[in-house]
């Protein structure tokens, strides 16, 4: 009984409130591929967003502001920040891209010398919404092979290279898989690439806003204080660092507590 209550009263948060954050990745493309890498992510409790490559994708904003200077804050956390850091914002990019079959043509009868242009325009658009990342490289490049295409029987290899250094890629996040054995341990080094990606932009995040807490006056700015305390103990979840978490949301309290008179109406969540 006093589990179904618990159960009871929590329902009556909103989700972003319930849930335990996990991480969330963007994966750009078609084809069965997408799929099997989603379930794949999925094992390691990452979430996966599927786009096709002229899709918009939700990223988390660049900051806005070098100081908060004369920064009047309306309160402690913008509305639905929460809820789109766990359910939209990607923290990561996988690109998947077909590669041709045995007559050298995607499944619209392209050959590759036609598509090479539009896929490179659409990397650079995708590179550019992702600026604002301290770290260029938290997309990673999945090259998929048709059933029975062997790669060292064709010119495909030297393609495949060719393209890599002209989207500026490095070889540690780009892979080449066969559609003919999409499972979990074939994908292995891909969602490890993944997922180190995204921990490292979780972290990323959280270290620039504990460089601005450093800067903050809480006596003057005691929201935008408390603000930043929570968010880097909320983006520690997506990290599963529990003793980070559990640190800052410890302050973060604390600090709410010693908000001023003057503050206290100002401050809701």
């Amino acid at each position: 009984l006093s589990l179904f209550l618990f159960w009871w009263s929590m329902e009556k948060y909103p989700f972003e409130l319930r849930a335990t954050p996990i991480p969330v990745i963007a994966l750009v493309g078609q084809g069965k591929f997408q799929n099997a890498i989603k379930d794949a992510l999925h094992e390691h409790n990452i979430k996966a967003l599927c786009y096709d490559l002229s899709d918009p994708i939700a990223f988390s904003s660049p900051p806005k502001r070098q100081n908060y200077d004369g920064y009047v804050a309306k309160g402690i956390l913008k509305a639905n920040w929460m809820e789109k850091m766990i359910n939209l914002n990607s923290s990561a990019v996988a690109i998947i891209i077909p590669w041709c079959n045995k007559e050298g043509r995607d499944d619209k009868g392209r050959q590759w010398h036609t598509r090479e242009p539009d896929l490179v325009i659409a990397v650079d658009n995708i590179r550019k919404n992702f600026q604002h990342f301290r770290n260029p490289n938290h997309i990673v490049f999945i090259i998929t092979l048709a059933t029975g295409i062997n790669l060292n029987e064709t010119t495909c290899v030297e393609k495949i290279g060719a393209f890599r250094r002209k989207i500026e890629c490095g070889e540690k996040y780009f892979f080449i898989v066969s559609e003919d054995d999409l499972s979990s341990s074939a994908l292995l080094g891909t969602t490890t690439a993944l997922k180190e990606l995204s921990f490292n932009y979780y972290l990323e995040e959280a270290r620039r806003l504990k460089k601005e807490k450093d800067l903050l006056s809480r006596k003057l700015q005691p929201l935008v204080f408390v603000r930043h305390h929570w968010k880097v103990a909320f983006l520690s979840e997506f990290r599963n660092d529990t003793h980070a978490a559990l640190k800052y949301y410890t302050s973060t309290y604390g600090y709410l507590r010693d908000i001023p008179k003057e503050f206290q109406l100002q401050a809701k969540v």
